[in-house]
């Protein structure tokens, strides 16, 4: 049993990462990380990782992990966005009326999307589904194979990644920091736990581990980047006129990357 537990150190990397993801998109509501929006999109997303991990120490296979994880995160953002829609914790009919007037106010706030957004219910539920099915992929994905214990913790931190790359996105960088470090720091605990549970492997296949993740990252990160200074270039001037400034024109490739 404890040497289970020792094994489930990739879990718990996955599992911070989902979280650390879902407080970067409960950043972009109104009030911040002490908003209305911060707790369901937290403990939703730690449903949705913790759920298959649990399952796994029992060998359950992975189609029901999956889908008893999808069953958790509806009920938990259910319970954490619209709670006083349901009966005793149950949802009913009315709980679906609820939900759907609420999805329907929620639209023009997701057509728009200005940020800090206002944390009306459907929306929060909406972002709380989101984080949820997240971590329940990284979870998922994690343990993909069922005939052993190979873990994949790369492919299982590109689901975390993704949403917090969004969020950053959409916020100001600054804003995002500490975020994004203790994001480093949780994946960092996900490959070096996953590492450390492989068992008989040659000194090439160890340092095949470490540089496969790492180069990855690192291309990841380097093409995000670009991306993003690329964009931000070519947007700072598509508004401006007068005078010896360039005409604006339409957004390809070449004008990316020409001056």
């Amino acid at each position: 049993m404890i040497r289970s537990l020792r094994g489930l150190g990739p879990d718990f990397g996955v599992l911070c990462a989902s979280v650390i993801a879902a407080a970067a998109v409960a950043r972009l509501f109104q009030g911040d990380l002490g908003g209305p929006a911060f707790a369901p999109l937290l403990v939703t997303a730690a449903v949705g990782s913790a759920v298959p991990s649990l399952l796994a120490l029992k060998r359950v296979p992975l189609p029901f992990r999956a889908v008893a994880a999808t069953v958790a995160v509806i009920l938990t953002s259910l319970w954490t966005a619209v709670a006083t829609a349901t009966t005793y914790g149950l949802p009913t009919a009315h709980t679906w009326r609820v939900v759907q007037s609420d999805l329907r106010a929620a639209r023009p706030l997701l057509t728009a999307f200005a940020v800090p957004l206002r944390a009306s219910p459907g929306l929060v539920f909406l972002a709380a589904m989101t984080c949820g099915v997240v971590g329940m992929l990284a979870s998922v994905l994690l343990r993909a194979d069922d005939t052993g214990d190979r873990l994949y913790p790369g492919v299982a931190l590109v689901c975390p990644f993704g949403l917090l790359a969004f969020a950053c996105n959409e916020s100001t960088s600054h804003s995002m920091a500490v975020l994004v470090v203790l994001f480093v720091a949780a994946g960092a605990l996900t490959l070096a736990t996953a590492r450390a549970g492989r068992a008989r492997q040659t000194a090439t296949d160890r340092l095949r581990s470490w540089t496969t993740p790492a180069a990855l990252a690192a291309y990841t990160m380097a093409g995000v980047s670009l991306v993003a200074v690329l964009v931000n270039s070519g947007a700072e001037g598509a508004g401006s006129s007068g005078p010896g400034v360039a005409p604006v024109v339409p957004l390809s490739a070449e004008s990316l990357t020409s001056n």
